[in-house]
């Protein structure tokens, strides 16, 4: 990883951008996660699922 020196960046600013952009990441990952997660209801609601032994009973 490599480290800027914030000073010659403008300091404030280059922090101010860091945190603009952490924060629109973190909301893009929300949105991906309550997506996944409506798949997922959507999924369980939709379908069956058995679970059998080795000769095919349901148990």
């Amino acid at each position: 990883m490599e480290y800027l020196d914030s000073t010659a960046l403008g300091g404030n600013l280059f922090f101010k951008n860091y945190l603009s952009v952490r924060k629109q990441v973190e909301q893009e990952r929300q949105e991906l996660i309550n997506e996944l997660s409506d798949f997922k209801l959507a999924f369980d609601k939709s379908a069956i699922v058995d679970i059998t032994n080795t000769q095919g009973i349901i148990t």
